[in-house]
């Protein structure tokens, strides 16, 4: 267990950290108290766990290896990998659209109509020695979701900071195995430290119809972050 789990009450702030027990522990999160000052620290992270079915796993593999996507570095604004005509990818958006409604219902919210929520994916591959930079996927007003899934064992985490705790407690740590989707709200920031082994997984992220419709009627001529969310496709 990581430190960071066992976080109840400090000096520097409070939060909740619960866990939601549906076979296995899927939402973690971290949240402060109800603030009784303007100035209380004031944060909500909700990560999610949960898996893919192992056969699919295996299918996602071979199609990044038949595209010959290695460079995913040069390559991943570039394309949208659920683009791709293969049924594990066909599978892969349902099983993200019925995880989505579980991750929504554990929170209490409502959730957007999968007709208004669109996709956008690549894939992540790691030569030994490689590795996945601190970093986040959004952090404006129109962020929604973003997801990992791992395909491949190679002994791993994901290291994911949690406001005003990681400082202290370090990253909390998703340990990477094959199947293993988290889901998060995109500008939480994460990284993977050098690998021993070749590693395979997916990124992805959600976006909601006013999002997509924001940065269409407001495209501007070569702005390349633009360009790569419009390739979002819807979920359903």
């Amino acid at each position: 267990m990581n430190d960071i789990e066992n976080v109840l009450d400090t000096a520097y702030c409070k939060c909740k950290y619960s866990t939601i027990d549906k076979g296995h522990e899927k939402l973690h999160r971290w949240k402060n108290w109800e603030a009784n000052t303007p100035f209380a620290p004031v944060f909500d992270v909700p990560i999610w766990l949960d898996d893919i079915r192992e056969d699919v796993v295996s299918d996602l593999v071979n199609a990044i290896e038949e595209n010959n996507l290695g460079m995913y570095r040069q390559l991943w604004e570039d394309y949208n990998i659920f683009k791709w005509e293969y049924p594990a990818l066909t599978s892969l958006r349902a099983t993200i659209a019925r995880i989505y409604k579980d991750y929504m219902e554990a929170l209490h919210l409502d959730a957007e109509s999968l007709d208004s929520l669109w996709i956008r994916g690549w894939a992540v591959v790691l030569e030994p020695g490689e590795e996945v930079t601190q970093h986040c996927h959004a952090y404006h007003e129109n962020t929604y979701l973003s997801g990992n899934i791992s395909l491949s064992d190679t002994g791993t985490v994901t290291n994911y900071l949690i406001p005003h705790l990681s400082p202290y407690y370090g990253p909390w740590m998703a340990q990477n195995k094959p199947g293993r989707l988290t889901m998060f709200p995109s500008w939480v920031e994460h990284y993977v430290e050098p690998v021993a082994t070749k590693r395979y997984s997916i990124g992805f992220d959600l976006f909601d119809f006013n999002s997509i419709k924001y940065i269409s009627d407001n495209r501007e001529p070569n702005n390349k972050s633009q360009e790569t969310i419009l390739q979002s496709i819807p979920l359903a």
